[in-house]
């Protein structure tokens, strides 16, 4: 038998046991390894494998399929699924919605009206008059009126043409009518596959035929066996016992990580993660010293779930969790079955929902932290609101252990805990106790629920506070003074820090904008510039690709005008399928372009920001919309009245950013803060080789004392105020009129002019670029 088919003894045993409800370990079992099919069988022995017989009515998705491993207990319940249920199922083109999926009031009649369809309700939900799927209606009234639609769940079925399917696959077939036929270019090897979808690709392609054999996990299993580094981390500073460990096939490895531009092997824990079919697709990588050091293998594999063969046939409730050792922890405490997730609580891939269907119950045990709550609330969308409960591993206060791990280390009661677990409130409705733990939080812990803080740009921690979910940002400014150029360095920041995004680049192709966040990545990861010297061969480039293919990063491939109902439908998509939670647009002018004509342009402008910022509200995600200015000076500084359009977008923003040209550095200006009012600027210097933005020492911006000069406002460049007509009495240059100032206040004015030139105007700074180039030297001045 190969590798690939190779089964443990202990995972036979298990798998045997778990048919019959009794999730025991085999004792002095050895794990060797966790193959490709874990096997199962019914009560009388019999191998349940292919097309395994059930004992409801009706078909299921496992009966039919040909996978090494189908399920005793299958999604379907013993009742068999009402045809409309069975059509959620789905197809080679169609994309999969859990039958305890939930659509938002309203949402399939928005549906149709943007499609222009004919419909009326019905004592059931909804009847189209006449199916946009079927062949030739000719108006002939025995025809229509065949397709219904489950106005709660989404679900279709058309009567005539058998056509069929849940939510998404409804949306996705008349995306694909409306000729919308576009491709993905997405960064992290993401790829649809469903035809003429938004994003393009196939959400079922990935992975492919890539999986861990089965002598590579046994290997794995047996280094931590004889590992006593890793044995003692395990049982003294996890709290985790043997059998537990060997449970779930947890094993150990080294593995090499880029650590200071070098590469360095780890000693590392390898978690398996398994799919329904019971198939071993690729592990997690995680270093015992350094929890940042992480990975997945093989690269390009498909999505599982790590415990999953653990799991009785007979169970109906699960708990779901962040990490492994939480999910570990919970099982050893409460006997409950318990998986985890691959990727925290950032996402929970379409992939994954067939695995989880069949349970009644979903305990959702996230970090108790504003992170944790976040990733839930998104996953009870997926899940199912009415099956799904929420775990407070703090009780409700602000003190007790983060997650199930530490709980278990800290001898708390963990059955008590899933015990008091309550269903994931319906937001329609709130009540203040409801709301009494985050704004415990918001008043006790600021930055804790500030949102992801900025690395690249520390400046912004200081006055937006942090990225939130929920919000929406405008960033405004002339042209060409690097509007993109600096929201693709911010988006990146919060990519590497795990916040999944979406590149709409409407001016820009993706490959030119790709190939720039490339250049700022490998700057950004190792303050070098990225030369043709550097990459000395394909294989050095496909390697610091497959470093940036990692990141949470994909692209929409729209180029130029584009519909705002077609970028909305992307956006949904790329939130339901990737859970997607920043949205870069860039910009909305392109967007917009030629769809309208005289006043109607700025009507058609605030439609737009109105749909974003619905959809930044009910979809919980960050959408950074940049927006050209109205045309002024190029040596004039912005306001928040200088964006084009209404105050529509100034009204809905709830930040506002304005990219400044300085005399002699740029500046980012926060104009607009609604989180807490706190606003201010950026001091940059741009380095055009990387074209990343440094941010400039701000010590000397600090000096209150350069707030006032002469009873009037003294030009401070945190506030915008740079050097301009009219900003010093007439005559005085900046240095002119600092000799009026008292000796303390002119030493401050040095340090600030070490910073800022004010003596140069831009025409000053545009002469002596020319004499620079005249002279054959184009580099531009130093920083002092």
């Amino acid at each position: 038998m190969s590798g690939n088919r190779i089964l443990s003894s202990a995972i036979r045993m298990s798998m045997a046991a778990s048919v019959r409800g009794v999730a025991t370990i085999p004792s002095g079992s050895r794990v060797a390894a966790v193959g490709v099919a874990f096997r199962s069988r019914d009560a009388t022995g019999k191998t349940l494998r292919g097309n395994a017989v059930h004992s409801h009515s009706g078909s299921c998705r496992c009966c039919s399929s040909t996978s090494s491993y189908s399920r005793g207990d299958c999604a379907a319940p013993s009742t068999g699924y009402n045809e409309m249920a069975e059509s959620a199922k789905p197809g080679a083109d169609e994309i999969y919605t859990s039958k305890h999926f939930e659509v938002q009031p309203g949402q399939v009649h928005d549906l149709l009206r943007r499609h222009d369809i004919e419909f009326r309700e019905t004592a059931d939900g909804i009847s189209v008059k006449n199916c946009p799927f079927c062949h030739p209606i000719n108006n002939k009234r025995e025809n229509q009126w065949k397709l219904s639609i489950n106005s709660a769940k989404g679900m279709f079925m058309c009567h005539r043409c058998s056509a069929k399917g849940g939510w998404w696959t409804l949306r996705n077939k008349l995306y694909s009518l409306a000729g919308n036929e576009m491709s993905s270019q997405g960064s992290g090897g993401f790829s649809m596959g469903i035809e003429a979808n938004p994003l393009g690709g196939s959400y079922e392609r990935r992975g492919g035929s890539v999986m861990i054999s089965g002598e590579e996990q046994e290997k794995w299993v047996n280094v931590l066996k004889d590992s006593a580094a890793l044995q003692h981390y395990m049982q003294q500073v996890r709290g985790l016992k043997p059998e537990v460990l060997e449970k779930y096939a947890v094993g150990g490895a080294n593995f090499p990580f880029l650590t200071e531009g070098r590469r360095v092997h780890k000693l590392c824990f390898t978690f398996p993660m398994i799919d329904e079919s019971g198939s071993v697709v690729r592990a997690k990588i995680r270093s015992m010293e350094d929890k940042s050091s992480q990975m997945l293998h093989p690269k390009g594999g498909k999505w599982g779930l790590f415990g999953l063969h653990t799991v009785p046939e007979s169970a109906k409730e699960i708990i779901l969790t962040e990490g492994e050792f939480d999910a570990m922890a919970a099982y050893q405490a409460t006997g409950v079955p318990a998986v985890s997730l691959p990727n925290g609580a950032n996402s929970l891939p379409v992939e994954l929902l067939p695995s989880l269907e069949r349970f009644e119950k979903i305990y959702l045990w996230m970090d108790d932290d504003h992170v944790g709550r976040e990733g839930a609330q998104a996953f009870v969308k997926k899940l199912g609101i009415r099956r799904c409960y929420l775990v407070k591993t703090r009780g409700g206060t602000d003190v007790g252990p983060k997650d199930a791990n530490d709980a278990l280390r800290e001898g708390v009661d963990m059955k008590a805990l899933l015990e008091k677990a309550g269903p994931a409130p319906n937001h329609a409705i709130v009540q203040f106790r409801d709301m009494i733990l985050e704004i415990y939080d918001e008043v006790k812990n600021p930055k804790r629920v500030a949102g992801t803080q900025f690395d690249s740009l520390k400046g912004l921690n200081s006055t937006l506070k942090g990225h939130r979910r929920g919000e929406l940002t405008v960033v405004s400014g002339h042209t060409g003074v690097g509007k993109t150029t600096i929201m693709g360095q911010i988006s990146l920041d919060l990519c590497m820090k795990g916040v999944r995004t979406l590149w709409g680049s409407f001016e820009i192709n993706n490959v030119r904008m790709a190939k720039t966040l490339l250049g700022q990545f490998y700057y950004m990861k190792t303050g070098r510039y990225l030369r043709p010297k550097d990459i000395d061969s394909l294989e050095t480039f496909e390697e610091l690709c497959a470093e940036f293919e990692s990141l949470p990063l994909y692209f929409m491939k729209f180029y130029g005008s584009c519909p705002v109902p077609k970028v909305i439908e992307t956006m949904e998509y790329a939130n339901y399928l990737l859970d997607t939670t920043h949205f870069v647009l860039d910009n909305l002018q392109f967007m917009l372009s030629g769809q309208a004509r005289g006043t109607r342009k700025f009507d058609l402008q605030d439609e737009a920001i109105i749909e974003f910022r619905k959809f930044a509200t009910s979809n919980n995600s960050h959408i950074s919309l940049v927006m050209h200015p109205r045309k002024e000076q190029d040596d004039e500084l912005l306001s928040t009245s200088s964006i084009s359009g209404t105050a529509k977008a100034t009204q809905e923003a709830d930040n506002i950013l304005l990219v400044q040209r300085g005399e002699r550095h740029p500046f980012l200006d926060i104009r607009k803060n609604r989180y807490d009012g706190g606003v201010g600027s950026v001091p940059l210097a741009f380095d055009p080789e990387s074209k990343v933005f440094n941010e400039l020492p701000s010590s000397a911006l600090e000096q209150n004392s350069l707030m006032k000069f002469s009873g009037r406002e003294f030009p401070n460049p945190r506030r915008g105020q740079f050097t301009k007509t009219g900003a010093f009495p007439k005559g005085q240059s900046f240095f002119a009129a600092t000799e009026q100032m008292p000796n303390s206040e002119k030493k401050a004015n040095e340090q600030l002019s070490n910073l800022f030139d004010f003596t140069e105007t831009p025409s000053s700074i545009g002469r002596a670029a020319q004499a620079r180039k005249k002279n054959g030297d184009e580099k531009p001045p130093v920083s002092k």
